[in-house]
């Protein structure tokens, strides 16, 4: 029975192990940033691509994980421009996950940067999360759209901080996979003159 134990707990600290140091999520020791990307070629303009991202209604068409988006400062300034913000929510009658983002860098057809914060309902919270959309014109009619999510590191909760992203690693870039792929198929699908 002990050896049935012990090679149980073996497997799980290996297992465990194996997670930790494959996850997505590294530090950039140049940057010094703990950072998240996956990146996708999209068949459309680079015009395109960062309008449609640019307009928060768009999420429910192609986010695996938020069922909408809200705009909360639409009054003063507009949907995906610099000084936005807006509240995102995983369920569709507004209940459980949700968080805000707003808009503090963006240069046109190139970069779109969000500050992540009033994280609710998760599992596992980190502060100081930014989110970068960054855009490249590989050609007239193809783009190349890069999701990150990144997280300075912190002078006090260096360990803590490394665990949560290592963690919650492999099913963020799961997620980010799989909504750059919809924003690829919602995108290519757009009408030439839209």
């Amino acid at each position: 029975m002990k050896k049935i134990i012990i090679s149980t707990l073996a497997l799980l600290f290996l297992i465990m192990g194996v997670w930790f140091f494959t996850s997505p999520f590294q530090y950039n020791k140049t940057t010094g940033l703990y950072q998240l990307e996956n990146e996708i070629t999209i068949n459309q303009s680079v015009e395109k691509v960062f309008s449609y991202l640019g307009n928060s209604a768009n999420a429910s068409k192609w986010s695996s994980y938020v069922s909408h988006i809200n705009a909360l400062n639409e009054n003063e300034v507009s949907d995906g421009a610099l000084g936005s913000t807006r509240r995102c929510f995983k369920n569709k009658n507004g209940e459980g996950i949700f968080w805000d983002e707003e808009i503090v860098n963006v240069k046109v057809n190139e970069l779109r940067e969000l500050t992540v914060y009033n994280l609710n309902g998760f599992l596992i919270e980190a502060d100081h999360l930014f989110t970068r959309q960054k855009y490249a014109s590989i050609s007239e009619g193809q783009t190349n759209l890069v999701f990150g999510l990144y997280k300075p590191q912190a002078s006090h909760n260096r360990f803590i901080d490394w665990l949560k992203l290592k963690i919650s690693g492999h099913y963020v870039a799961y997620i980010f996979h799989k909504n750059l792929n919809n924003i690829k198929k919602e995108v290519e699908s757009l009408d030439e003159f839209t």
